[in-house]
């Protein structure tokens, strides 16, 4: 798009026109902090939706081999999602300042939810159970958890 420079009383300003020497409308004018903490959201969104897609693919293999190989991956794979989680959250309640202490709890006591079906979970492979049904059920289980943390 070319740019005239105009010289007006209080100073030099760009004037954006459309090419045929017409004045181009301007754009609805979003703040740049709002505009910043929107690209922020959309990438942690992503950031997310990866690591969620990761964690199935994890918990399928899982289903399928018992091994305790497997079961590292899926453990670890949660952890670095719940790092990502909290220091995110940590994040909004700084940028914010926001109150919220009922947000907080709930968030807390869905981890330890899901802590306490990944213990269970890994002393199902552990004790080298062969009930894949209980397994599964245990992976479904796990996956709704974060689908609760992530709403």
């Amino acid at each position: 798009m070319p740019m005239e420079r105009v010289r007006l009383i209080t100073g030099l300003t760009r004037i954006a026109t459309t090419g045929h020497g017409e004045r181009a409308t301007p754009a609805t004018r979003v703040p740049f902090r709002e505009q910043l903490a929107r690209s922020h959201a959309m990438q942690f969104n992503e950031r997310i939706d990866r690591a969620l897609q990761e964690i199935d693919e994890l918990g399928r293999r899982l289903t399928e081999s018992l091994s305790q190989h497997d079961l590292q991956l899926y453990r670890e794979a949660i952890g670095r999602l719940f790092r990502d989680l909290t220091h995110h959250m940590m994040e909004v309640r700084q940028n914010l300042e926001w109150d919220s202490y009922a947000w907080e709890q709930r968030t807390m006591v869905t981890i330890q939810r899901v802590d306490q079906r990944l213990e269970e979970l890994a002393r199902m492979v552990l004790e080298q159970e062969q009930d894949r049904l209980a397994i599964l059920a245990a992976v479904d289980e796990i996956r709704g958890l974060l689908l609760d943390v992530r709403m």
